[in-house]
């Protein structure tokens, strides 16, 4: 892209009403670039910034959230039982991190409707994971299988974020950069530390997690192991650090 083009976008970008943009979009598409520069170059700690000071409550989360009660009492209609689990993130989660982004690391927002959110494949891959780990069951299962098999599992998305803030910009510094890409036999102090922001969903806003069948049994079981991941394993990246871990508040 030609300097002038870049110059163009950014003015229209400082323009704009950054209510009525999707952030979906913004993210992915539209990051600011390092000025002063012969090249064009992402300036990921300016865009990052600019996103989490600008998109921070979605009022379409209301209309989705009834659009999902109403799929629910159809269920609900049909003999399905539902287990609504509310947890609150007690450490920031990235879901989605490995996403191709300008940034390097991404982060899982809804295409449509750009706010944050854990798709129901990643709860349920959670889920077997955890069995398999933490239960040692294998993964070819059947009893598993079909357990799981008999659940469905759905899209969690947060509820009104904590005082108007769903995001926050964190940093990782690998401090021996040339080891870990292979440049170096071994690390050394003398290696320049390379501090990388990143986005991420901020601790305390809450998720709501919804589970149903037809067989109360087996959603009593799912839900005791979902429970389990939220609070014990985590979801998304760096769970293993804390990330993406909660705490079960309502049921």
């Amino acid at each position: 892209m030609s300097r002038v083009a870049n110059n163009l976008i950014k003015e229209k970008i400082d323009n704009i009403d950054f209510l009525d943009v999707n952030p979906y979009l913004f993210y992915y598409f539209f990051p600011e670039n390092e000025e002063n520069t012969t090249n064009i170059k992402i300036d990921k700690s300016k865009s990052l910034r600019r996103f989490n000071s600008n998109f921070n409550i979605f009022t379409v989360l209301k209309e989705i959230q009834k659009r999902k009660e109403y799929i629910l009492k159809l269920l609900e209609s049909d003999c399905y039982q539902i287990t609504q689990i509310k947890a609150k993130l007690i450490q920031n989660a990235i879901p989605g991190i490995g996403i191709e982004s300008p940034y390097e690391t991404g982060i899982r927002l809804h295409h449509i409707y750009g706010f944050p959110f854990i798709p129901s494949s990643e709860v349920k891959g959670s889920v077997f994971s955890y069995c398999k780990t933490f239960l040692n069951r294998d993964e070819n299962d059947q009893q598993i299988i079909k357990i799981l098999s008999s659940v469905i599992f759905f899209d969690a998305y947060p509820t009104l974020p904590l005082n108007g803030k769903l995001f926050k910009v964190d940093i990782v510094t690998p401090h021996y950069q040339p080891y870990y890409s292979g440049k170096n036999f071994y690390p050394g102090d003398w290696f320049s530390p390379n501090p990388l922001p990143f986005l991420t969903i901020r601790k305390g806003n809450e998720f709501i997690f919804h589970i149903a069948s037809k067989d109360l049994n087996n959603l009593n079981t799912v839900t005791d192991w979902l429970k389990e991941v939220l609070q014990e394993v985590g979801i998304g990246a760096k769970t293993m650090i804390g990330f993406g871990h909660f705490k079960v508040i309502d049921e």
